[in-house]
């Protein structure tokens, strides 16, 4: 397990770069230092700006404001995205059991390993809460589940979590004894549609919750989150979370991991994928070190390349520090220079962090 191979895969895992670009990007001229620079600080600064404009809009705070009342905490799948490339699997898991946690707790029918199935055509009807017994109560019929609750510093129910599309499955082996598969909601403020969510999964059918696809789209007026997996291949994974506002990428990720023998971490032969931060691209292609040519250099098996608007900025290399040893990813332009990639997203990396998109 402390093998080089393996102590590449788990630094890899933890460096938060996983990017790509399209071929044609290298038919541009390329951006000069400062050029570079000054465009990569605008974009940090942009980003900082749309993430804390994500997290103050009225639909996410609704919804993190239903998951509190409802006792099932959070329910955007922002999780951290070296926890989620290490396993997608109990990431797309928490996402849906948050969701499944809300329409539970709101109907009254919160349930723990055993239970019956969630009835959805049963449990159609009207849930208000109620402030005085701190609880939502039915009130009335409904042909789907509407939920109203008060928004942050409203006296009044004034929004509502309309879930018109509920399905899942039993899963006795897994963490839940049932997990869904489908589900479709809208959250209307005031009558306006502020958020909504659809979420469809399917499970490996061996009684445990360990999903081999996924497609989980949130949007958040005007921003969408998507989370997507893709384990049905007996050779390959691919994982994916993107924030977009208005059709526009604004962050996003994705990892296609390729395996040799089982899919186990200790057995990626290659990985790709993709990193987007406004309009700075980054590519990259990795190849694990096997046999002779395993050492502790990530340049050697990492290779990694930035472009601004299809314009070439350079190429990310890895830079021991000089008191811990530890890699470093520096930018190194095409003048030469070199500069550590943190210091250029300073402002951006502390609002990812803020919001638990990185980590």
């Amino acid at each position: 397990m402390n093998s080089p191979r393996f102590k590449f895969l788990a630094l890899l895992l933890s460096a938060g770069l996983f990017l790509t670009a399209c071929d044609k990007d290298d038919e541009k001229e390329p951006l000069s230092a400062e050029e570079a620079q000054d465009a990569m600080a605008a974009i940090d600064s942009e980003l900082a700006n749309e993430l804390e404009d994500l997290a103050n809009a009225e639909g996410f705070m609704a919804l993190q404001t239903l998951g509190g009342l409802s006792g099932a905490g959070d329910p955007f799948p922002l999780g951290r995205v070296k926890e989620a490339r290490k396993n997608p699997n109990y990431h797309v898991r928490k996402a849906v059991n948050s969701l499944q946690y809300i329409i539970n707790g709101a109907t009254q029918h919160a349930r723990t390993q055993g239970d019956e199935p969630f009835n959805y055509t049963q449990n159609k009807g009207v849930y208000e809460w109620n402030a005085t017994q701190q609880t939502f109560v039915k009130t009335g019929s409904s042909n789907i589940i509407e939920i109203r609750f008060p928004t942050e510093g409203s006296t009044t129910n004034d929004a509502i979590f309309r879930l018109t599309e509920y399905a899942e499955v039993a899963t006795p082996d897994g963490d839940e004894a049932y997990s869904a598969t489908a589900i479709e909601a809208t959250l209307d403020i005031e009558n306006v549609k502020q958020a909504s969510l659809s979420v469809d999964i399917e499970y490996r059918g061996d009684g445990t919750d360990e999903p081999k696809f996924a497609d989980i789209t949130y949007f958040v007026n005007p921003y969408t989150i998507d989370v997507d997996l893709d384990d049905r291949s007996a050779s390959t994974t691919s994982f994916s979370q993107r924030l977009s506002k208005a059709g526009d990428n604004l962050i996003g990720w994705s990892l296609t991991a390729t395996y040799q023998g089982a899919k186990v971490e200790e057995n990626i032969s290659k990985l790709k994928g993709t990193f987007e931060l406004g309009s700075a691209l980054f590519t990259i292609e990795i190849e694990a070190p096997t046999g002779s040519s395993q050492g502790d250099d990530l340049n050697d098996f990492i290779k990694i390349s930035i472009t601004i608007d299809g314009q070439k900025v350079g190429d990310i290399v890895w830079v021991s520090d000089t008191t811990t040893g530890e890699p470093i990813p520096y930018v190194k332009y095409t003048d030469g220079s070199k500069e550590p990639l943190a210091d250029i997203f300073e402002s951006l990396g502390a609002t990812l962090n803020e919001l638990a998109l990185i980590g």
